[in-house]
């Protein structure tokens, strides 16, 4: 039975964090098919990331690119290629990235949605590594982390989650244990790529403001319904609502159509 890595908590944030440009720059050179270890090979031989060892890159193919876009068909990959192909915004792209992380990293995730618009909300301005560490051992004993971690292990992971942060733009750059918080804005652009690749994954339109991405960025359903009928006037889509009885219409008839008039 395969690993339900969106649930069960890992240690993978330790090795990669958001890794956001040398995201990019593996997508420039990555084409449909090619597997973790045959990027790993094109990256080294054309210096894609020419300040990393060759054991670096490695681990940022196999634990940071290869687990949040090569799954499902490679079909993250492929959509996230047209955007770099297209010359599109690092900053749609680096909340993409945390969109997908998300997906195969529940850690991240939980934090995320849960944990960090928690401390926004009550006003506190900075996010500190003993906060994540507490936040991860509340979690012990439960199906995420049955069993705790090392003393050791819980502060790298919890470290490596503070950097995860700093990389997708949930805070400020900084040195030490603890980093301003700069809470994102979901970008118009975003929240249609959410609507639009949960059309491809035949999520009904009642169920697209119920997608987990939302949360991400503070958004509950309503919060979602709200975004999406803020970017209505936008030229990507039509979003309405009459009581819980959501529909969406769709601008553009294909995925690739959308990513078109996303980058330009």
């Amino acid at each position: 039975m395969t690993r339900d890595r969106s649930s069960a908590y890992t240690t993978e944030l330790i090795k990669v964090a958001g890794i956001v440009s040398e995201s990019i720059e593996l997508l420039r050179i990555w084409q449909p098919g090619m597997r973790a270890a045959q990027l790993r090979d094109l990256a080294i031989q054309e210096g894609s990331l020419a300040k990393e060892s060759s054991d670096r890159v490695w681990v940022m193919v196999l634990y940071g690119f290869g687990l949040r876009y090569l799954g499902e068909g490679q079909r993250p990959a492929r959509l996230l290629k047209h955007l770099v192909d297209a010359n599109a915004s690092v900053g749609l792209l680096r909340q993409l990235f945390s969109i997908y992380t998300a997906r195969i990293n529940g850690l991240f995730a939980d934090a995320a949605s849960e944990l960090y618009w928690e401390l926004a909300a009550q006003s506190v301005t900075e996010l500190l590594r003993e906060q994540l560490l507490s936040y991860i051992g509340s979690k012990v004993g439960t199906p995420k982390l049955p069993k705790a971690w090392s003393e050791q292990a819980a502060g790298r992971v919890a470290s490596g989650l503070l950097k995860t942060f700093v990389d997708f733009g949930y805070a400020a750059q900084g040195r030490g244990v603890s980093r301003p918080l700069t809470p994102p804005r979901m970008l118009p652009q975003t929240a249609a790529f959410i609507a639009y690749e949960a059309r491809e994954r035949g999520i009904p339109d009642s169920a697209i403001c119920d997608e987990r991405a939302f949360a991400l960025f503070g958004l509950d359903r309503h919060g979602a319904l709200g975004e999406l009928a803020g970017i209505s006037g936008r030229g990507y889509l039509i979003a309405q609502s009459a009581g819980d009885l959501v529909r969406v219409s769709f601008i553009f008839k294909t995925m690739e159509e959308f990513l078109d008039a996303v980058a330009h």
